[in-house]
C-alpha cells in the first residue's frame, strides 16, 4: 500500500471490521517515505480474526512483521 495519514486512519478501521467480519487475520502493509505527491507513513499492521490490533509497526523504521496461524501470535523484526 501507499497511504498518508489520513489514508491510514481509515484502513485501521477498516481492516479491524473486515478481520472480525470474516473471522481472518489480516495483514497490511504499508511503505514508508515519498510517494507522489504524498508522505507514505508505514505503521503496517496485523489484526486477529476476532478484529483485535496484535503488532503494528511505526512510521519511522523498516521492519518485518510476521503472524504464526497455528499459535496466533504476531512477531516484530526491525531492519
Amino acid at each position: 500500500m501507499a497511504k498518508s495519514q489520513k489514508g491510514l486512519n481509515q484502513a485501521v478501521t477498516h481492516y479491524s471490521q473486515i478481520a472480525l467480519k470474516y473471522a481472518m487475520p489480516v495483514l497490511m502493509s504499508n511503505c514508508i517515505g515519498k510517494c507522489d505527491n504524498f508522505e507514505s507513513i508505514g505503521n503496517s499492521a496485523i489484526w486477529s480474526k476476532n478484529g483485535i490490533l496484535l503488532d503494528q509497526l511505526d512510521a519511522e523504521n523498516e521492519g518485518i512483521l510476521i503472524y504464526d496461524t497455528k499459535t496466533e501470535l504476531a512477531s516484530t523484526y526491525i531492519i
